[in-house]
């Protein structure tokens, strides 16, 4: 689209993943780079609003986390995927009149996620 962005990357053993909004359905995307850092099926992440994904986290796993904002009530979003971008696990968190995480950060002993 027009108006797209790449809010996050990270380097997950040899893969790139990158992470932002579209303004094409109004969605957050995520997807995997290959060596010429074209998008491979990028996965769009419909909460039911305006949803960005504005950060990225590796757990020790492999597994994939996203963390952004997004539902009709403005909430912040987590999602898991696991290594290889499937099985989507995604949550909507309400806290407040508007809600965004920014950031994330998996801790490597005990997996746990932190916002």
């Amino acid at each position: 689209g027009q108006n797209d962005f790449a809010n996050a990357i990270i380097a997950v053993g040899s893969r790139i993943i990158v992470a932002g909004s579209t303004s094409s359905g109004n969605n957050g995307f995520v997807a995997s780079l290959d060596q010429n850092l074209n998008a491979n099926n990028p996965i769009p992440l419909n909460f039911g609003g305006n949803d960005s994904a504005y950060a990225l986290a590796a757990g020790s796993d492999g597994s994939i986390f996203v963390a952004g904002s997004g539902g009709a009530g403005n909430n912040f979003a987590v999602v898991r995927f696991n290594s290889d971008l499937a099985n989507p696990v995604q949550q909507l968190y309400n806290v407040g009149a508007i809600d965004e995480a920014y950031s994330i950060v998996v801790h490597p002993v005990t997996g746990r996620v932190y916002l």
